[in-house]
């Protein structure tokens, strides 16, 4: 199923994709657990994006050993579980939101 978007049928040319927005949401609530980016063809172009912050900036990301989510090491410092000593996030770092779902089940 598809639809016609832009004068065109060709199933190649239609994102297959709804997306409900009109979601409530606490934009604290956002802040504190982040948000996913949904992205198409050109318009889309960055590799990655903060899962909190939203910006890709010029710093490396981490990614969650369970959701591969990225984050901005300074944007999760101190949050989310791993292992000990300067490099634990480098392997093994595992989100605030993964930590709850591991834990809760």
């Amino acid at each position: 199923h598809y639809e016609i978007i832009n004068g065109t049928t060709n199933e190649d040319d239609v994102a297959l994709i709804a997306i409900d927005f009109w979601e409530s949401y606490d934009p604290e609530e956002v802040c504190k657990t982040g948000f996913a980016l949904i992205g198409i063809g050109d318009t889309f172009n960055t590799k990655a994006v903060c899962f909190l912050c939203g910006s890709a900036g010029l710093d490396k990301l981490i990614h969650c050993a369970c959701c591969c989510e990225p984050y901005h090491y300074y944007c999760v410092e101190g949050g989310g579980s791993g292992g000990s000593g300067a490099d634990w996030w480098l392997v093994d770092w595992v989100c605030a939101r993964c930590t709850l779902c591991h834990t809760c089940g």
